[in-house]
């Protein structure tokens, strides 16, 4: 039952380009893809809390389908991550572009194109 779900999660997670979106707040197709990696969570937290309960041999059983869970509830998050490294790379790859001898006037503060692109990313 737990591989068939793990099964049923990866056909319904979604990976275009909205899956890999970075900015402004979380869009439909990534709060379900969360939503799917959180009851995929849930599950293997109780799977896992049974674990040390349970004859030896259904023990390994379950827990090889946790693992199956866990790398699930990677490839609902991989895209994400990967697009959020891309964008946090380009950004410290412009570091070097910056005038770093460019002055403040006394009341402003001079904030980088390097920053203020990690700023926001982050």
């Amino acid at each position: 039952a737990l591989h068939l779900l793990g099964e049923k999660v990866e056909y319904q997670l979604q990976s275009g380009s909205e899956a890999r979106q970075v900015t402004g707040p979380c869009n439909a197709v990534q709060q379900r893809n969360l939503q799917l990696c959180g009851l995929l969570q849930d599950v293997h937290v109780h799977v896992n809390s049974l674990l040390g309960s349970l004859p030896e041999d259904a023990a390994k059983v379950l827990s090889a389908a946790a693992v199956l869970l866990d790398k699930v509830q990677e490839e609902c998050l991989q895209p994400l991550f990967k697009q959020f490294q891309e964008r946090l790379e380009k950004a410290m790859l412009a570091m070097h572009k910056d005038n770093w001898s460019q002055k403040a006037n006394a009341d402003t503060t001079v904030c980088s194109q390097y920053m203020e692109e990690l700023i926001s990313v982050m």
